[in-house]
C-alpha cells in the first residue's frame, strides 16, 4: 500500500470519487480508491489547469445561435447583390456566379446597442439579464414541405441523379421561397369591419347590381370551368336580382349566399383583368385590380365568421370556402389555401358529405344527393391537388363510401372521365411510402391512359397546338387540355423519380427508363407553356401552370449539367431559351410572383448550362404604339384610383363601394409593424 500524505486546503474531491459520484475523504490516496484497489489512480486537479466556472449551458447556446444568425445575415445579403437588377435583367452581369463574388464580400454588421454581443458581455463578466436576448425565429425551420411534392422535385431530382460540381454551387429554390410570397402579407385574412355591425356593415361594400352581375357573369365565362358544379343561385340573373335589390334582410336570412357572391365577385374580377384591358396583359394591372378582389374575398371570409360557420354550416359555405382555392393559389398565397381546404373538409364532415346519401337517416332528395356526391368528390380533388403540391400527408384519410356522381348536366365531361380517375391514382402515390418499380409503371401507365381516353378535342398534340395558326377549341377547354396534360405529366415526374433504377444506364450508354420518362413529360410540359404564350394568354395567371413550367426548365437544365452530350441537347438548350423568355415576359408584366423567381434561378442556370445570355432580352408581343398606350392607360387608372373619392371611408370606417372604386389599403399590403385589424385609410 502507498504511504497516506495528507494535502493541505484541497477543496475538491479527487478525480475518480467526482466521476463516480461518491463521497471522498480529501486524502491523498483517498480512502475509497484505496477499498476499490487503485490508489495509484487518486489524483487532484491542481488549480494551474483546472476551470472552475461552471458551464452556463443556456448562455452558450444563445451564443452560438447569435453568431449562426451573423453568418445567415451574411450570406441573405451576398445572395441579394446575386438578383437581377430591373426588369430588363437578362444580362450575364445580373447573374454574377459565387467565384466571382468572393472578393466582394460584405463586412460583418456592427453592433448596436439594441443588439450587443455576447462577446463583449462575456468580457465584463457579467450575465445577461433574462429575456435580454431572445433567440430569432428561423421560418423556414417551422413549415414542413415533403416528399413527393411538386416544389421540392427539383432539389430529390438534383440529390438522386445530378452529380456534376457544377450542381453543388447551384442554389436550388426552397419550397418556402414558392409557395410563401416574397413580401407576405401582413393580413391574410384581414377584417375590415367591426363584428358588432354584422351582415348590414358588409352589404354596404357591395357594389351596385349591375356591377355584380357583371362581375358574377365574368365568373362563369372565365373561371367557372373549375368547378364541377355551380348553385343555380350564381347561374341565373333574376335570382341574383331578387336577392340584391332585396337589401340586407335576405343576406341577414342568406348569409352563405351572400359569402357565395362575394367570393364569386372576387373570382370575377381577377379572372377578368386580362379581358378588362383590351384582352392584353398590362403592366402593373394584375396587382392593382388585387386591391380590389381581395376586399369582396375579404368580405366573404367576415360572412362566413359572423354566420358561425364552422358551428352551422350549409352547402353553400362548403362551395364558399372550396372558390377561395384557386383564388388564393393564383394569388401566391398557397400556404392560406391549404389553411382554408383544411376547413372546408372539417365543413364538409361535419355535415356527412363522407357518408353516401342512401345511408344518411333522414335521406335527402336526389337532387342534394347528386349534389354532395360531386361536392365530395371535388374536396378529394382538392385535397390530392394540394398535398401534391405541399408533399404533406392527405387531409382525408379515406375516400368514404360515397358511390362517384352520374353524369348529368352541368357538370362537365371531365370530371367523371379525368377527375375522378385522376383523384384515385393522386391517393395511391401519395399515401404509399415505398412503391415497387412495377407499381410506378402501373400508375404510369393509367395516367397516361387518362389523357388517352379524353375526348379528341380535350387531347393536347404538342406539335399541333404550338403552331402560330393553330385554330383549336375555345375558352375554357383549350385550358381544361393543357391543364390534364401538365397534372398527368407533373404525376409522371413525382412518380418516376422515386424509380431506384433512375440512374441505371443500358450497355449502350442511354438513360435508363425512369429519367427517359421524366424528361420526355418536362418537354411536353415546356410545349403547354408555349401553347399558352401563344393562343390562351388570359390563363398565365394559374398558379400551377407557372410552376409546372418552372419545374420542367429546372429539370432539363439540371440534366444538361450531369449529360454534357446526348441527342437532344441543343433542342433542349433552346427550349429553356424560350422558357426564359416567356418567364420574363410576366415577370415584366407582373402577372405572377413564381415568374421572378423562375428568372432568377433559371438566368444562373443559363452560366452553368452553357447558355449564351446575350441573345436573351425582354421583348413585348405588343408593338411601341400599343406598349405606350397601355402606359398611359395604366398611368390614367393609378390617377383614377389615387383621386377616389372620400366617402368611400365614411361610416365609421366601414369600407363603402358606390362603383369600382373599393380597393385594400396599403397598410394591409406589407408586411410591417401594423397589428391591429382595422381599417386603414390609404
Amino acid at each position: 500500500m502507498a504511504p497516506i500524505e495528507f494535502v493541505s486546503n484541497i477543496q475538491l474531491s479527487c478525480t475518480k470519487c467526482r466521476s463516480r459520484k461518491v463521497k471522498c475523504d480529501r486524502v491523498q490516496p483517498c480512502q475509497s480508491c484505496c477499498l476499490r484497489g487503485e490508489p495509484d489512480q487518486c489524483r487532484f486537479p491542481s488549480s494551474e489547469t483546472t476551470d472552475l466556472n461552471a458551464v452556463n449551458q443556456a448562455y452558450e447556446i444563445r451564443r452560438l445561435r447569435k453568431e449562426l444568425d451573423s453568418w445567415k445575415a451574411k450570406y441573405t445579403e451576398l445572395q441579394g447583390q446575386m438578383l437581377p437588377s430591373g426588369p430588363e435583367g437578362g444580362t450575364r452581369d445580373a447573374f454574377p456566379t459565387l467565384e466571382s463574388s468572393k472578393d466582394s464580400l460584405p463586412s460583418p454588421p456592427t453592433s448596436n446597442a439594441r443588439t450587443m454581443s455576447i462577446a463583449s458581455e462575456s468580457s465584463t463578466g457579467r450575465r445577461p439579464a433574462p429575456g435580454a436576448e431572445l433567440a430569432s425565429v428561423d421560418e423556414k425551420s417551422h413549415l414542413h414541405f415533403g416528399a413527393p411534392g411538386l416544389t421540392t422535385v427539383i432539389n430529390e431530382f438534383t440529390n438522386m441523379h445530378v452529380k456534376t460540381s457544377a450542381a453543388q454551387i447551384h442554389h436550388i429554390p426552397e419550397a418556402i421561397d414558392i409557395l410563401s410570397a416574397r413580401y407576405p402579407r401582413g393580413f391574410p385574412f384581414p377584417t375590415l369591419w367591426k363584428a358588432v355591425d354584422g351582415i348590414a356593415g358588409i352589404w354596404t361594400c357591395l357594389p351596385p347590381v349591375d356591377e355584380v352581375l357583371a362581375y358574377v357573369e365574368a365568373y362563369r365565362q372565365r373561371a367557372q370551368c373549375a368547378y364541377p358544379y355551380i348553385y343555380a343561385e350564381l347561374q341565373d340573373d333574376e335570382v341574383l336580382r331578387r336577392f340584391l335589390e332585396g337589401g340586407v334582410q335576405n343576406a341577414e336570412q342568406q348569409p352563405s349566399l351572400l359569402a357565395l357572391v362575394l367570393i364569386s365577385i372576387a373570382l370575377g374580377i381577377q379572372c377578368s383583368v386580362y379581358h378588362r384591358r383590351g384582352h392584353k396583359w398590362v403592366s402593373g394591372a394584375m396587382e392593382e385590380d388585387r386591391r380590389f378582389s381581395e376586399v369582396y374575398f375579404a368580405a366573404a371570409f367576415q360572412t362566413l365568421r359572423i354566420m358561425g360557420f364552422s358551428a352551422r354550416p350549409d352547402a353553400l359555405t362548403l362551395q364558399t370556402l372550396l372558390m377561395m382555392l384557386p383564388y388564393l393559389t393564383n394569388s401566391g398565397r398557397c400556404c392560406d389555401a391549404w389553411v382554408v381546404h383544411g376547413m372546408a373538409i372539417r365543413v364538409a364532415q361535419s355535415m356527412g358529405y363522407h357518408r353516401d346519401p342512401t345511408f344518411l337517416r333522414p335521406s335527402p332528395a336526389p337532387a342534394d344527393a347528386h349534389v354532395r356526391r360531386i361536392l365530395w368528390w371535388w374536396v378529394l380533388y382538392q385535397d390530392v391537388h394540394l398535398s401534391m403540391i405541399f408533399g404533406r400527408p392527405l387531409g382525408v384519410s379515406g375516400i368514404g363510401d360515397v358511390l362517384p356522381p352520374e353524369l348529368v348536366t352541368p357538370m362537365p365531361t371531365t370530371f367523371k372521365e379525368f377527375v375522378m380517375p385522376y383523384t384515385v391514382l393522386m391517393r395511391q402515390m401519395l399515401s404509399a411510402d415505398e412503391l415497387s418499380t412495377y407499381k410506378i409503371d402501373e400508375i404510369t401507365n393509367g395516367a397516361l391512359g387518362l389523357l388517352a381516353r379524353l375526348p379528341p378535342v380535350l387531347q393536347f398534340d404538342p406539335e399541333t397546338w404550338t403552331r402560330d395558326d393553330f385554330s383549336g377549341p375555345p375558352w375554357p377547354r383549350n385550358m381544361l387540355a393543357v391543364l390534364h396534360a401538365s397534372k398527368v405529366h407533373n404525376m409522371v415526374i413525382l412518380l418516376n423519380k422515386r424509380r431506384k433504377d433512375i440512374e441505371a444506364r443500358e450497355q449502350n450508354g442511354e438513360q435508363g427508363v425512369g429519367l427517359q420518362r421524366i424528361l420526355s413529360s418536362c418537354r411536353l410540359i415546356l410545349k403547354c407553356q408555349e401553347f399558352m404564350h401563344k393562343h390562351a394568354r388570359q390563363g398565365l395567371l394559374c398558379w400551377f401552370s407557372n410552376q409546372c413550367w418552372f419545374n420542367a426548365s429546372m429539370i432539363l437544365g439540371l440534366n444538361i449539367l450531369d449529360h454534357r452530350e446526348y441527342p437532344e441537347l441543343e433542342s433542349d438548350k433552346e427550349e429553356l431559351r424560350k422558357s426564359y423568355t416567356r418567364f420574363q415576359d410576366e415577370a415584366y408584366l407582373g402577372i405572377h410572383e413564381l415568374a421572378a423567381i423562375a428568372v432568377e434561378h433559371l438566368g444562373r442556370m443559363f452560366q452553368q448550362v452553357g447558355i449564351p445570355m446575350e441573345g436573351i432580352e425582354y421583348t413585348s408581343h405588343a408593338t411601341s404604339d400599343t406598349i405606350d398606350s397601355e402606359a398611359m392607360a395604366a398611368a390614367a387608372m393609378a390617377a383614377t384610383l389615387q383621386a377616389a373619392p372620400e366617402s368611400d371611408m365614411d361610416f365609421g370606417g366601414i369600407p363603402q363601394s358606390f362603383g369600382y372604386g373599393l380597393r385594400i389599403p396599403d397598410t394591409l399590403f406589407k408586411n410591417g409593424d401594423i397589428c391591429s385589424n382595422s381599417w386603414h385609410r390609404v
